[in-house]
């Protein structure tokens, strides 16, 4: 057998109101409970990763270069462009956990002497993590990160950019191994 429980509120210890009926079937959550319900269902909406599916061609040296990450393992809102501009622009404003990684493989051995990876948010050099070797340069590196980045919901992007300096002319490549080269973002709730 069933019980059931009939009231036009409900209330805490403190006599402060939880829930309210009109009696027709229509209730209304406090203000308090309107958002921890909100909070408990929201999602991390827009999200995607995106990662190069095959290595680049040459990336020249001692110039940024834009890689063209062109395959989505998913992506919830349709915000990442992966054919033509390859950037996130978001359409929901908030604060947003930005991950990315490269990796640069040169085609002469022992060649990268410097490495940089470059966030740029609406075609300005944002986020610039990288490394140096010297004199003692190395045949590969990866470079990866993680940020909060703001975003306004409309006009605000986000590209992924390499840089490297190499000891001899020669060029290198994004590799793909692994999807070594990514870029992936989630919105943050609360925040």
């Amino acid at each position: 057998m069933a019980s059931i429980i009939k009231a036009n509120e409900l209330q805490d210890f403190g006599g402060n109101s939880i829930i309210t009926s009109d009696g027709s079937g229509t209730i209304t959550l406090s203000s308090g409970m309107n958002t921890a319900v909100q909070s408990a269902g929201a999602t991390s909406t827009p999200s995607f990763f995106a990662f190069l599916s095959s290595d680049s061609s040459v990336v020249s040296d001692a110039t940024w270069t834009k890689v063209q990450i062109d395959s989505e393992l998913f992506d919830t809102d349709n915000c990442y462009d992966n054919s033509s501009n390859y950037r996130f622009t978001p359409t929901t404003a908030g604060k947003y956990k930005v991950e990315y990684g490269i990796t640069f493989n040169p085609f002469a051995s022992d060649d990268v002497s410097e490495a940089l990876l470059g966030v740029y948010k609406n075609g300005s050099l944002f986020i610039q993590p990288g490394m140096a070797f010297g004199s003692h340069p190395i045949t590969s590196v990866s470079i990866t990160g993680s940020q909060i980045i703001d975003f306004n919901g409309s006009s605000d992007y986000i590209e992924l950019y390499g840089y490297f300096n190499e000891v001899s002319a020669g060029g290198a490549k994004f590799n793909s191994y692994k999807r070594s080269c990514y870029l992936g973002a989630s919105r943050i709730i609360g925040a």
